[in-house]
């Protein structure tokens, strides 16, 4: 299931860079025919219209091709994303433990779901937990108990013949 997910974000991120790439070819398009009309034009203001008109194309171009070199493959393969996202679910202690305040930042934002909230007459409120740890805490917590001894239907009358 998650590597379907994996497998689903990075068909879409595929497909943002494919209408990206396209978007910046249909700006320097856009930006040569305004170039041309500015070389044939005579009137001033016609002219400064359409450079600012090219400044605001060239600009997005910027920022698209700024997000195509951010963008792309993911840091980690999902193998090693995975692994790290289970060993981190299992133990947040060992992360928690490290002496660098990148980690202990990443364990907070991990496991609760908002800030921690500080009383000063009692402390520390009762946390939002974040979904994994919610559903883990389900898992541990749940009840179980045996099948009655009794059957399942409802007990009835025996028919009398």
């Amino acid at each position: 299931m998650f590597r379907d997910l994996w497998d689903a974000q990075a068909a879409k991120a595929a497909e943002r860079k494919k209408l990206a790439q396209s978007e910046i070819g249909e700006i320097d398009r856009k930006v040569a025919v305004l170039v041309d009309r500015v070389v044939e034009s005579d009137s001033r203001s016609v002219i400064s219209a359409l450079e600012t008109r090219i400044d605001e194309l060239e600009r997005r171009k910027l920022i698209l091709t700024e997000n195509l070199s951010c963008s792309g493959t993911p840091q980690r393969s999902y193998d090693e994303s995975f692994r790290t996202a289970m060993a981190f679910l299992a133990s947040p202690w060992n992360l928690w433990k490290s002496d660098r305040l990148e980690a202990k930042r990443a364990v907070l934002k991990l496991t609760f779901a908002d800030h921690l909230r500080y009383s000063r007459t009692s402390g520390f409120r009762t946390p939002k937990t974040s979904l994994p740890f919610n559903v883990l805490g389900r898992i541990s917590t749940a009840v179980e108990e045996m099948v009655r001894p009794e059957r399942f239907e409802r007990p009835t009358l025996r028919f009398v013949v």
